[in-house]
């Protein structure tokens, strides 16, 4: 990967960010040399950049200078992510707050696109869907596990990668996430409104049947294209998660009855009724997709009896000659 100092090689454009003065080439944190915009949000952005003296390409998230409570989020971010060792949870490196006083987080940089931008193209397999999440909530477990809440899981923040061969969903943005106290974590109304359980939209506490909510919506958009209860406005979103039923897809055969009631049992609108965790509900479509792609044998016909030689019973023997008679 090239290297500049200060705008000296010229075959590297200075591209602009958002910061004060930041653009592709330069340094920040004296380590990480900037390479190219990967996104923007509202109130910061990620960049690939280069950490020379370990030869390394991450990913670089930014928050803005004048948002202290968002760099305190994203140092947050950073404790919580050290603290998760597992493939499908995205690996964080470093982290701090510059002289200038941006706050950074070095991540491990994912070669892929987000499951949003997969589904942008065609919704998936019904049987490719199931196994993605299995791995996925394997991870959120884990977190889980480490007692750390998401709240917004959603397909923008499940990146599909090539691992070891194989298409598998890395999780990323833990940005909201949260360490479960108690009960339940402090209750707050962030999130994505057409993914959130209709606890976290009432803003009351949540826990991690509310990382459930998130993944079975999702789940539902995997393999039929749209969310479940998004509407035209926000309003009417906010009002279908908290009000409106499941409805049925009736467009995706492969769809079955089994798989329907785990969708539905993970969406249920009192937690109370959901499934309990992510170690359930990956139990739960494990054993769906066994059956699916292992379907049990069927069952062995009635063996038929072996001719009999010896005389027919007596009340049989007169049946024969009472016919014969009639004859």
């Amino acid at each position: 990967m090239p290297d500049r100092d200060n705008g000296s090689d010229a075959t590297l454009p200075r591209l602009p960010g958002q910061f004060r003065g930041l653009s592709t080439g330069d340094l920040v944190a004296d380590r990480y040399r900037l390479v190219r915009v990967l996104g923007r949000g509202g109130m910061g952005e990620v960049w690939e950049a280069h950490h020379a003296a370990l030869d390394r390409r991450v990913a670089l998230k930014l928050v803005h200078v004048d948002a202290a409570p968002m760099r305190a989020r994203l140092l947050h971010e950073a404790r919580l992510l050290a603290s998760l060792r597992h493939p499908a949870i995205v690996a964080v490196h470093d982290a701090g707050v510059t002289a200038d006083g941006i706050a950074y987080l070095a991540m491990d940089i994912l070669v892929g696109e987000s499951l949003a931008t997969r589904l942008e193209r065609a919704r998936l397999e019904v049987p490719i869907a199931v196994a993605l999440f299995i791995e996925l909530l394997d991870g959120l477990a884990a977190a889980h596990a480490a007692g750390i809440v998401h709240r917004d899981i959603k397909p923008d923040n499940i990146v599909l990668v090539d691992r070891a061969g194989q298409l598998a969903p890395t999780l990323i943005d833990f940005g909201i996430a949260v360490p479960l106290v108690g009960d339940g974590v402090a209750p707050d109304r962030a999130g994505t409104p057409q993914y959130m359980a209709p606890e976290q939209l009432r803003g009351l506490a949540c826990d991690a049947r509310t990382d459930v909510w998130a993944t079975c919506v999702s789940l539902y958009e995997a393999v039929t294209g749209r969310a479940p209860f998004m509407g035209p406005d926000l309003a009417t979103t906010a009002s279908n998660v908290l009000d409106a039923p499941l409805a049925y897809p009736t467009d995706v055969e492969a769809l079955d009855g089994k798989l329907w009631a785990i969708l539905t049992r993970g969406l249920r609108k009192d937690p109370a009724d959901r499934t309990a965790s992510a170690a359930e509900l990956r139990q739960a479509l494990a054993a769906w997709l066994a059956r699916r792609t292992n379907p049990p044998a069927p069952p062995a016909p009635p063996a038929v009896p072996e001719p009999r030689n010896d005389p027919a019973p007596d009340v049989f023997q007169a049946l024969i000659k009472r016919k014969l008679t009639e004859v």
